[in-house]
């Protein structure tokens, strides 16, 4: 399997934006499962939800989130840190700084703050110490908050299922990766592209052939993950619904973490602790 293309920040703990502008790829699942995975090896893992639906938030937080809290959103555009607005999640280790209703308004407001692009790689200069690794679950949007997750973050995890549709999509991410890294994140590193809701078809086949492609063309280096592909099954979104890892679920959920999830972890972080 192709290595990561590793990034050179000195940031202590790691920080990987999980994206793609394209909504329901399953950008809010894959997020999940890779906080229990860190969840398992022992690293200690926070998760930013940057996504307006809080889909994460709703699966995540250990209780509901109430309206009046302090979230995402008002560590933005408020003088509020980003420790302020964590709470914990489900699981013991992984932590959580919650979306909620106003995160919309919040970013509108942002597209006037001076250096907006920097926001939240400040809030997240913050607490570099107290975590291992850092999730950033971005919204089906090139907009103003993924810019600010992939100007924030050591590596970007890009989630597509293997479709035409993802093709062009692609294409889109990688462009705005390249600016990224002109403008606002030089160090940006590519980790790999999750293929989600996987089907041995003839069209994944010459989808993920023109995706390997594309890449190599756009972003070199960027490995795509064939070896760990994670199938259309409807109980891995069941399972995450309901607040339980893969790895409490029936024996092919449980080898499922352990093929895909798992590895990639161990190699953003290391080894257990």
């Amino acid at each position: 399997m192709p290595a990561m293309a590793a990034s050179t920040s000195s940031q202590l703990s790691r920080t990987v934006a999980v994206a793609n502008q394209k909504g329901g790829v399953g950008k809010s699942t894959s997020t999940i499962c890779l906080a229990r995975a860190a969840h398992i090896a022992g690293h200690r893992t926070l998760v930013v939800d940057l996504d307006a639906q809080a889909n994460t938030t709703s699966d995540l937080a250990a209780e509901p989130v109430p309206a009046d809290t302090v979230t995402i959103a008002d560590a933005l555009v408020g003088d509020v840190e980003l420790a302020d607005v964590v709470v914990p999640a489900i699981w013991e280790r992984v932590m959580l700084a919650p979306a909620g209703a106003t995160l919309s308004v919040a970013l509108d407001q942002l597209a006037s703050v001076v250096a907006r692009e920097m926001r939240l790689r400040k809030l997240i200069k913050s607490v570099t110490t107290e975590y291992d690794l850092i999730l950033i679950d971005c919204p089906p949007a090139l907009g103003l908050s993924t810019v600010n997750a992939l100007t924030a973050a050591n590596d970007v995890i890009l989630v597509a299922e293997p479709d035409a549709w993802s093709l062009d999509a692609v294409a889109d991410f990688a462009q705005t990766v390249a600016d990224i890294r002109e403008d606002l994140n030089p160090n940006l590193g590519t980790a790999g592209v999750l293929l989600n809701r996987y089907r041995r078809t003839a069209e994944a086949t010459q989808v993920i052939d023109e995706l390997v492609a594309g890449l190599d063309a756009h972003l070199p280096g960027t490995p795509v993950w064939t070896d760990r592909t994670v199938p259309l099954w409807t109980d891995i979104s069941k399972h995450v619904h309901a607040g339980r890892g893969l790895d409490e679920g029936p024996p092919r959920l449980r080898q499922l973490m352990e093929r895909v999830y798992s590895p990639i972890v161990a190699e953003l972080v290391g080894g257990s602790r």
